[in-house]
């Protein structure tokens, strides 16, 4: 059973919607549930750390710190990356698309009549691939080796994102939904114990 999804950076506990809206800078795409909350990373209870694990809670909070402020590469676009962390009861192995779906509040379909946008499956059209941040040490987890990336600051703590999730971090991966959806979310992260930790960034197609 997927746990409750624990977010950095909010100042309040948010819906599923509202969080990918600060994801992905107010998208017309609104991929997701508005039933589901989202609770505050900063304020954890201590029953909740300990049901997640200290370690994994720990190594979340580290990554928010250096996440701060960044905006994170999105494909053809930019984005706003939070840490957040979840429990899905297993203790090795990827997550399931169907559990990151369901711990981001992922609508099981989008139609838009303005956007003329009908994905009848989101679930469905999600996936989750075994991802090699040992090869991205240099240009970071949201790059891919050869790519033409920054030098600022921003860079500077992505890098440091990724040496750390490396380091601490097993099973690393990404997870994407449909192709269909031209702004979408994704993870990139790892597990800690029963814990999944990553970076929710987003998917910008133009």
């Amino acid at each position: 059973m997927v746990s409750a999804l624990y977010v950095d950076g909010m100042s309040r506990r948010v819906t599923a919607a509202e969080l990918w809206s600060d994801v992905s800078f107010e998208s017309p795409e609104e991929l997701c549930r508005e039933d589901v909350w989202c609770e505050n990373l900063d304020v954890i209870a201590p029953e909740r750390k300990l049901e997640l694990g200290e370690g994994a809670v720990g190594i979340a909070l580290d990554l928010a710190d250096i996440l701060e402020g960044a905006t994170l590469h999105a494909c053809e676009g930019e984005c706003h990356g939070h840490i957040v962390i979840f429990s899905d009861g297993r203790e090795r192995g990827l997550p399931t698309a169907s559990d990151c779906c369901v711990a981001l509040g992922i609508k099981e379909k989008f139609v838009s009549e303005e956007l003329r946008t009908d994905i009848q499956d989101l679930h469905g059209g999600s996936s989750v691939e075994a991802e090699d941040y040992a090869s991205k040490l240099e240009c970071g987890f949201c790059y891919d080796p050869g790519d033409d990336v920054p030098t600022d600051k921003t860079q500077g703590k992505i890098v440091e994102m990724t040496i750390r999730m490396e380091s601490d971090l097993t099973d690393h991966f990404v997870f994407h939904i449909s192709d269909e959806a031209c702004c979408a979310p994704v993870l990139y992260g790892g597990r800690h114990g029963t814990a999944i930790v990553a970076v929710y960034g987003g998917r910008v197609w133009t």
